[in-house]
């Protein structure tokens, strides 16, 4: 018992430098409350934490939480378009496929005006270089779409963001409401 005896009047020394100083102040989120009617510092931290508890009933907000955090959520890319080539997606058969295609294309068309194999040589010519065109094309939708999908989550964490911020200003609000009523000078 009379090792606690030590620790016990230096915390009750402490308190009273404190209160004699007049500087008991309590913080909610960059507030300052001061006992205005003597409160004793085991009345100020009971009204603190039933202010606390009371402003954030009302806000909805707690201040010791970080705001909450986008979600990510997946829209799909835009499906490929589809055709004779395939759709230019990378992995779909690819050049080979398109100039196959082509060639294909050609020899009927070449067939009909006479020369079969001149017609296969330009459609796959024409097939392979369209083909590589649309992936091409389909590889710069991706990275567009990707861009946008990044955009859109930066524009939803801003928003969760500001109302973060309101809620704390709501709190803040409610807190030295509460606190004013129970005779401390509130900023």
């Amino acid at each position: 018992m009379t090792a606690r005896r030590p620790w016990k009047r230096a915390a009750g020394l402490a308190a009273a430098a404190i209160a004699l100083l007049g500087q008991t102040v309590t913080m909610a989120q960059g507030m300052y409350a001061y006992p205005l009617a003597g409160q004793s510092l085991e009345q100020q931290a009971q009204d603190d934490g039933a202010c606390r508890q009371w402003a954030r009933q009302q806000s909805g907000v707690d201040p010791n939480r970080p705001p909450a955090r986008a979600q990510g959520y997946y829209a799909p890319p835009p499906p490929p378009q589809q055709g004779f080539f395939g759709g230019g997606v990378v992995g779909e058969g690819g050049m080979v496929r398109d100039a196959a295609g082509g060639a294909a294309l050609g020899a009927i068309g070449g067939a009909i005006a006479g020369d079969a194999g001149m017609g296969a040589a330009a459609g796959a010519a024409a097939g392979a270089l369209f083909g590589t065109i649309r992936r091409s094309d389909r590889q710069y939708q991706e990275q567009q779409w990707q861009a946008q999908q990044q955009a859109d989550m930066q524009r939803q964490q801003q928003a969760l963001n500001q109302q973060h911020q309101q809620g704390i200003a709501n709190f803040n609000r409610a807190y030295a409401v509460c606190m004013k009523g129970r005779k401390y000078e509130v900023e």
